[in-house]
């Protein structure tokens, strides 16, 4: 997985820290599974379970894709009903006109500040 995210024309890495104590981290690139737009894959994110009901990982995320004006596109286990909740808060926060395809997949599509 991760020669494919750095065989993308685009990538970046982010690290989450707190007075140096790791917090979490997130990837993105400019290649999706659906590769008939240009739109940015947040490929992976994660906040350490100790720091997961402190709000980090909301204002993280939104930090983020605030940088990067434009399409995006997200994928969330169809199970893990944590994630779904959270992504949906988060992304209803950036985008209003959000649409959520393919649901029973688990793909969010949505736009920010074009």
């Amino acid at each position: 997985w991760l020669q494919y995210y750095y065989e993308s024309s685009f990538h970046e890495g982010y690290l989450l820290q707190d007075n140096n104590q790791f917090i979490g981290f997130c990837l993105i690139c400019n290649t999706t599974f659906n590769l008939k737009d240009d739109r940015l894959f947040l490929s992976e994110f994660y906040i350490s379970k100790n720091n997961r009901k402190n709000h980090y990982g909301k204002h993280f995320a939104k930090k983020v894709i605030n940088l990067y004006p434009g399409k995006w596109e997200l994928s969330v286990h169809p199970k893990n009903l944590i994630s779904i909740k959270f992504w949906d808060n988060v992304i209803n926060d950036i985008d209003k006109e959000l649409y959520l395809r393919n649901s029973f997949q688990g793909k969010y599509h949505f736009t920010r500040g074009v």
